[in-house]
């Protein structure tokens, strides 16, 4: 099973992103604004508990908000559909089983490191011997590749679930049908996503409301092909 070459996708989520730059680089401005507040009203209020954890909270919940729309939005636009309030809140309503799935996801990514985590949270390292550190270094590497591997894997759980909301388990497994055996394919896509966002971090970070729409289309398309060619006969898919 082929994705259609970066370049291609690429120049694809460019012109869609020019089509609606107005409106989703305002909409990135905001969310990123917003997050940038709540984020930093988190930090000084670090000394109080209480509203430590409301802020953090807040922010946890505005970011989850943030990645809901901002990926609906993405899916409605390559698929040629018109923008406005209501689209963009059609489906507001699965929004709390999205938390959901999107925790589950982030476990099941997080999870292969676990040993490695309990291994440093026990305190051990420091007056570890040799045979330990080792131990705890092969953990550390395994568990980050497996994690890799994993977040490949998932990558584009949260455009499944809001293509067509179901519980976390029927996303997840759906999510793997998608990418089995994609992995090596998939890659370079994320790392290519990941320089052009940083590339706009370096611009002040003002560079992220042209690359973040950007990319998030991009993933998008790269989401749409590899559903279509799960959903395809084998022999079309090939």
């Amino acid at each position: 099973m082929k994705i259609s070459s970066i370049q291609s996708l690429l120049a694809k989520s460019w012109a869609i992103y020019k089509k609606h730059a107005v409106f989703l680089s305002a909409f990135t401005a905001i969310a990123i604004g917003i997050g940038y507040v709540l984020n930093s009203a988190q930090n000084e209020s670090r000394y109080n508990y209480p509203l430590h954890a409301a802020f953090l909270i807040a922010s946890t919940l505005f970011s989850f908000i943030a990645w809901f729309l901002g990926q609906t939005l993405a899916l409605k636009m390559i698929d040629g559909e018109k923008i406005y309030l209501k689209s963009m809140l059609s489906n507001i309503s699965h929004f709390p089983k999205y938390i959901l799935t999107s925790l589950v996801a982030r476990f099941l990514i997080i999870m292969p490191l676990l040993p490695a985590l309990l291994f440093a949270f026990t305190k051990l390292i420091p007056t570890a011997n040799g045979a330990l550190i080792a131990l705890f270094s092969v953990l550390l590497i395994a568990g980050g590749i497996f994690s890799i591997v994993v977040s490949m894997r998932l990558f584009a759980f949260s455009f499944a679930y809001i293509d067509s909301p179901a519980g976390a388990r029927a996303i997840i497994k759906k999510t793997f049908s998608y990418t089995k055996g994609m992995v090596r394919k998939i890659l370079p896509y994320i790392l290519v996503i990941g320089i052009i966002n940083l590339a706009g971090f370096l611009l002040f970070g003002v560079g992220l409301i042209f690359t973040v729409p950007t990319t998030t289309i991009l993933l998008a398309l790269v989401y749409r092909e590899l559903s279509a060619n799960r959903a395809a006969p084998a022999g079309l898919a090939n």
